[in-house]
């Protein structure tokens, strides 16, 4: 219904309330397109997105906020995943996300890959699995259960057929951001977690 919503959005709207934290509006990108944003401009935010050696300088950081399990996710149908085999099929990765980073490192990029962008990209690659024009995509578990079940796809249609890792899940801001307004959302993300805001949230998607 033209709203953002989800686990970190909310959370992230529990936190800016209870810091006293003047925001702007949430606005939906493409994630490559919002990570050089983030990068560039100040008093922006980027969630959600795992903390890596490669991006802890580029960032201030404020989390966690959830464990990621990146994973290589078929349609109901089971798939050995070998170096060897993987060279046989098609792979989806969302560009610049941290579940295609771990795929490059590990199997690397000369492959049948179709990297895909924009804000329909995870609905679309799904229903590129599902109409047989992909055999696996690389991406959180978490999230395509959340899109497979508001899009009516079928939670227990997708299959984890390898993990590639888990990791947390942060708000990362713009490295010119003042100390005082992380520390102050750090200590908004904590209080929530101890006095049950976070659980219901978190239930509330995915329960």
């Amino acid at each position: 219904d033209n709203k953002i919503v989800g686990i970190s959005t909310d959370i992230l709207k529990e936190m800016f309330r209870k810091s006293n934290i003047e925001h702007k509006k949430i606005k939906l990108v493409p994630w490559a397109r919002g990570y050089i944003i983030t990068k560039l401009k100040k008093n922006t935010l980027l969630f959600s997105t795992v903390r890596t050696k490669e991006r802890e300088k580029l960032f201030k950081w404020v989390g966690p906020i959830f464990i990621t399990k990146d994973t290589l996710i078929s349609y109901k149908k089971p798939i050995k995943i070998t170096k060897k085999n993987i060279k046989k099929l098609r792979i989806i990765t969302i560009i610049n996300d941290s579940a295609e980073t771990k795929f490059f490192k590990k199997f690397g990029k000369d492959l049948k890959i179709d990297r895909m962008s924009g804000e329909n990209a995870i609905c679309g690659a799904l229903l590129k699995l599902k109409y047989g024009r992909a055999d696996i995509l690389a991406y959180d578990m978490n999230v395509v259960k959340w899109i497979a079940k508001t899009n009516n796809l079928g939670i227990d249609n997708f299959k984890i057929v390898y993990t590639l890792q888990k990791a947390p899940l942060y708000f990362a801001l713009n490295k010119d951001t003042p100390d005082e307004i992380i520390k102050k959302l750090q200590k908004a993300l904590d209080e929530i977690k101890k006095d049950g805001t976070y659980q219901k949230i978190i239930k509330k998607y995915l329960k």
